[in-house]
């Protein structure tokens, strides 16, 4: 395609049909690549009046289909192409309401392909995980680093974040060597390392990029993956500025919170700029910008040459919107937007395209987005909305809307219902006036108790998860804190629990207890149903790891080592008759049935672990 001077714009199959209409649209494109049974491609074709290119898998290749009204073998003849033209299109979230299609250059996505493949020395004998998403710019980096520099591209199953379990094996299986993603990708992965037994012990780089990394995460997954040496790249960029423009070689003991996003690459530069335009002193926080000769060339809407003018005519700066400042070596780290854009899991979400679309539906009369903190810490999009006179507005409406028009990243964590929007003195928004998101409410019907196994072993799932008290059975997942990679982890833990498969697209579908114990249950024959196994005492010979309620404990005890806050002292008036030895063998007994009581803490290598002794006699002193 690009011999013949055609613009890339790849589609996501996961995408709602609204949206790739309007993509097709808004790029004006003229042919579709389908595969031979695409019956949402044929919608595509009508609605938008593209040319279509049918293909179909002999054997080991793929072959144009000649029945398809394609045009003659003439058109694929290569053409002229400068380094500036276009290459290929992606779209980002907007501020005017709508998505901005962003147009990169042959020459930009060159300099940035070779530049990785020389710094990393990417060769033949690496394998290149092809995970990113088919709609963001981030696809490119796997799959022309791949292909430009003689390794082989990996491509893993469909929807591969739905299964980290699986990914993580395939992994393994693949011999990848090249993993490039965002951090909470792989904290879902952390989550859920315990189903697997992969060691990824050939992976030689993990590159992390899309959202600021933290040195606590980085020490995680070396201590989960132990004997895989891969090497840590923080990487920073945007979509703008051509992918990314700096990196950041993270050392084998990272500092702790958020680590730098490094040097820049050659050919571009990072600067921290004040509210006057002047570069900010050391601690100050200001605006990152991206300076480039290698940018992007506009929108489909705008062709320019960028967002600001530079000193260097050849040069473009780019304004990220990212707060950020410098350290005491020069190096830049993240704190925050200068802006209310987003970035959740990656993505960065223009608030104002959310409401622009929310808008419009017809039971609303306005609407806000904002960003929150949930309970774990973690960002999310809340939506405040003002119902249209006396219309009934649900979560489960408003979801159920934005879900045929927005990707599911897009779409808020909650929904609350207001009469009214606060305002300032001028007429915006007050965002700290806003209520905190509805907590979910429980209705009559939803105070049921867990009545099945199933449903039990799926609402203690969840509360782990989520780290929250037990739900009830009508909770709605995504309004008690969840998103779409916290569900990733739950249903890998139901497959593990339950030995059934429930697909991510299912949950999202139907994200209650009640729900998904009806699924797991269907997938399962009668005589498989699940049941609860009994509790069995275990010898415990190796020690044991602290729970979470343990390590608060351990924690607070580090503190103040003579604090008996949570020592709970007593009386107890004994009847003449209870001798002293009938009073050491009941509580002899007792220990001997409870292990807990027979535990104590100790430290190995820095960590504390439960250690349990064995049976004892305890005896009791007689004081008169």
């Amino acid at each position: 395609m690009f011999r013949v001077g055609g613009i890339a714009l790849p589609l996501d199959a996961s995408l709602p049909l609204n949206r790739k209409f309007m993509m097709l649209a808004e790029a004006s494109a003229y042919w579709i690549l389908l595969e031979e049974d695409d019956q949402e491609g044929q919608l595509l074709i009508r609605a938008n009046g593209v040319t279509a290119i049918s293909w179909y898998c002999n054997g080991n290749s793929f072959i144009a289909d000649e029945s398809s009204n394609a045009t003659t073998e003439s058109s694929y003849m290569p053409t002229s192409i400068s380094l500036r033209d276009p290459a290929y299109i992606f779209f980002t979230s907007g501020t005017t309401g709508k998505s901005k299609g962003v147009v990169g250059c042959h020459e930009s996505l060159a300099h940035f392909i070779n530049w990785q493949m020389s710094e990393f020395a990417v060769g033949l004998g690496d394998r290149v995980a092809q995970l990113a998403s088919f709609s963001f710019d981030a696809m490119l980096k796997d799959v022309f680093l791949a292909l430009c520099s003689g390794a082989a591209l990996s491509l893993p199953m469909d929807n591969p974040y739905e299964h980290p379990d699986l990914l993580i094996d395939w992994l393994e299986t693949e011999q990848v060597t090249i993993v490039q993603t965002v951090p909470s990708v792989v904290a879902s992965w952390l989550a859920a390392q315990s189903v697997t037994k992969a060691t990824l012990r050939q992976l030689r780089l993990l590159c992390l990029a899309g959202e600021p990394l933290n040195g606590e995460l980085v020490m995680q997954w070396r201590d989960t993956f132990k004997t895989c040496s891969a090497e840590t790249i923080n990487l920073y960029g945007t979509t703008e500025s051509t992918i990314l423009k700096s990196f950041y070689r993270v050392p084998a003991f990272p500092t702790h919170g958020i680590l730098p996003i490094g040097l820049p690459i050659p050919g571009a530069e990072l600067e921290v700029v004040n509210q006057s335009g002047e570069i900010c002193g050391i601690g100050e926080l200001g605006e990152i910008i991206i300076k480039t000769a290698y940018g992007t060339i506009g929108t489909v809407d705008h062709m320019i040459e960028g967002m600001l003018v530079s000193n260097n005519s050849k040069w473009v700066a780019y304004q990220t919107g990212d707060l950020g400042r410098y350290e005491l070596d020069g190096l830049i780290k993240i704190f925050g937007r200068a802006d209310d854009q987003i970035k959740l899991r990656g993505v960065r979400i223009q608030p104002q395209e959310v409401i622009a679309i929310l808008s419009e539906h017809p039971s609303l009369q306005t609407c806000t987005v904002v960003d929150r903190t949930d309970q774990m810490g973690e960002p999310v999009m809340a939506a405040y909305v003002i119902p249209n006179g006396s219309a009934n507005v649900t979560s489960d409406m408003l979801r159920d809307y934005l879900k045929l028009r927005l990707p599911q990243v897009m779409i808020p964590s909650s929904f609350t219902v207001l009469s009214h929007l606060p305002l300032t003195a001028n007429g915006k928004v007050d965002r700290a006036a806003l209520p905190q998101p509805n907590a979910h409410k429980h209705t009559s019907q939803q105070l049921s108790i867990l009545l099945t196994p199933t449903q039990e072993v799926i609402a203690n799932i969840w509360s782990e998860v989520l780290k929250c008290n037990q739900p009830r059975l009508h909770d709605n997942f995504f309004e008690t804190g969840g998103h779409s990679l916290l569900a990733v982890q739950i249903i890998a833990r139901i497959r593990k629990a339950c030995k059934c498969d429930i697909g991510v697209r299912a949950f999202f579908d139907t994200p209650t207890v009640a729900a998904l114990a009806e699924q797991v249950d269907a997938s399962l024959s009668v005589s498989s149903r699940l049941s609860i196994p009994p509790l069995l005492s275990t010898n415990h010979e190796s020690p044991i790891p602290l729970s979470f309620a343990q390590q608060r404990l351990w924690f607070l005890a580090q503190l103040d080592h003579n604090d008996a806050t949570y020592n709970m002292s007593g009386t107890l008036r004994v009847p003449s008759y209870v001798t002293l030895t009938i009073i050491e063998r009941c509580l002899s007994e007792i220990i001997r049935r409870h292990q807990i009581l027979r535990t104590r803490f100790a430290v190995r290598d820095g960590q504390p672990l439960q250690m349990i002794a064995p049976p004892t006699a305890l005896p009791i002193d007689s004081q008169t």
